[in-house]
């Protein structure tokens, strides 16, 4: 069974200013459902330096042939995916969580 998919205003706003063709914005509904459907499919995002790191354990989701990322939360007890953050996968990492 699925886990309820969360997204937050950010990710929304984000989406809106950034992604302009649907086969784009397709692609990343795509992969929110699968994190929904398989919540452990993506690994946990653990980068090797310290300023990169969110201040708590997430997921990322590397969304094929598009220029994003997602981060994403889980919560078993609640049941849900929470989708929390989307960038440019070629961003400055040690701003990733920080100028939002």
């Amino acid at each position: 069974m699925a886990y309820q998919l969360l997204v937050t205003e950010g990710v929304i706003d984000f989406i809106e200013q950034n992604v302009w063709s649907k086969r784009v914005y397709d692609r990343i509904l795509e992969c929110e459902e699968i994190a929904a459907q398989y919540p452990e499919a993506a690994p946990e995002y653990d980068p090797t330096y310290p300023a990169a790191r969110p201040p708590f354990s997430c997921r990322r989701m590397v969304i094929p042939n598009t220029p994003f990322v997602f981060f994403y939360l889980i919560d078993d007890e609640a049941e849900t995916v929470t989708v929390f953050s989307i960038q440019y996968a070629a961003g400055d990492p040690r701003k990733r969580f920080w100028d939002q």
